[in-house]
């Protein structure tokens, strides 16, 4: 429905997609369908149902006489493809190897900040083992000292 009644209309198409099919009976069936029904032309397709108008192509291409048409057809159109689809796998392997180096950009970048984050986190560890040790030194020091001092006044007095 889309080649027929999307790009047929436009001239140029119309040539491009002639030259795809290649063979004239299958042009003139596939631009004028309604042929196929003893019709004359586009004029008569209107007052047709468009599915009967497809069916009626449909069976007609698909035929068993027809499979040597369809196979050049094919090739024709893989010769046309075939360019298109390997610049189409470049650049999708282009997305895919961009994708894959933000990615694993990303994960140097979280792997860097999570070290850093454990390498933080040991030394705040450190420091208050070392505060810790500290403070408990200067209690012992200041409990002795108090410990001292009462001794001292007990013996004086």
């Amino acid at each position: 429905r889309i080649l027929s009644g999307v790009f047929a209309p436009i001239e140029e198409n119309r040539k491009i997609i002639t030259k795809i099919l290649g063979d004239p009976k299958v042009c003139e069936f596939f631009f004028t369908p309604s042929l196929l029904l003893g019709r004359k032309g586009n004029e008569e397709e209107e007052s047709i149902n468009k599915n009967i108008i497809e069916e009626a192509f449909l069976s007609w291409y698909f035929a068993e006489e027809r499979e040597q048409v369809r196979e050049e057809i094919q090739v024709r159109i893989q010769k046309i493809l075939s360019p298109v689809e390997a610049k189409f796998a470049t650049h999708a392997d282009k997305a895919k190897q961009k994708t894959l180096k933000k990615l694993k950009e990303r994960n140097e970048k979280r792997e860097k900040f999570d070290t850093q984050l454990r390498n933080h986190h040991a030394q705040l560890q450190e420091t208050e083992l070392i505060i810790k040790s500290k403070a408990n030194q200067a209690h012992n020091q200041s409990q002795k000292h108090h410990f001292n001092k009462r001794t001292e006044r007990e013996q004086n007095g």
